[in-house]
């Protein structure tokens, strides 16, 4: 028997990652844009694009008008100047040889957003490229409430099915 191919979840096993998304990043794409933002993290490779997506989905809510809209995304989303790159630099600084940065960012936001949360609130967000670019403390409760939207989605997401302790073998 051929095992059937499955969407990718939300966990990806072998690389111990999360989506803080609720959809794939392909969804997230500007219709009728041959570049834009998501298409520009997409290139990047893995891991660093997993990281990377995670940052700019807790950090753009608007991003979440874009799927279903079709071409007419521009009346619900603006993508933010400099705030891909701000994004970008924040996830990627230390994990190049030659950084001077500690790629702290890097590891945590592909934890559990769980995890992520509790380093997060403890973080100095100043350091971030994203704290200025985004709105300061705007952008720190921004990333928290939308780190809980996918904590939540995530624990519905591996909810055991109904009735599982029923189903369990006796010990």
């Amino acid at each position: 028997m051929i095992p059937q191919a499955r969407e990718p979840g939300p966990f990806s096993e072998r690389r111990h990652m999360f989506r803080y998304s609720p959809l794939q990043i392909e969804n997230y794409r500007l219709p009728g844009m041959k570049t834009c933002e998501v298409r520009s993290i997409e290139e990047m490779p893995e891991p660093d694009k997993a990281a990377v997506w995670n940052l700019f989905w807790l950090s753009i809510p608007d991003i979440d008008t874009v799927p279903g809209s079709g071409k007419r995304w521009f009346k619900t989303y603006t993508p933010v100047a400099g705030a891909t790159g701000a994004i970008v630099r924040d996830v990627l600084a230390g994990i190049r040889a030659d950084a001077l940065e500690d790629p702290v960012m890097y590891y945590k936001v592909r934890l559990h957003p769980r995890r992520f949360i509790e380093w997060f609130e403890r973080e100095d967000h100043t350091i971030y490229d994203s704290y200025y670019v985004l709105g300061g403390p705007k952008w720190v409760s921004t990333v928290l409430t939308r780190a809980e939207r996918a904590k939540a989605h995530l624990l519905e997401e591996f909810r055991p099915a109904p009735n599982y302790e029923e189903r369990r073998p006796a010990t």
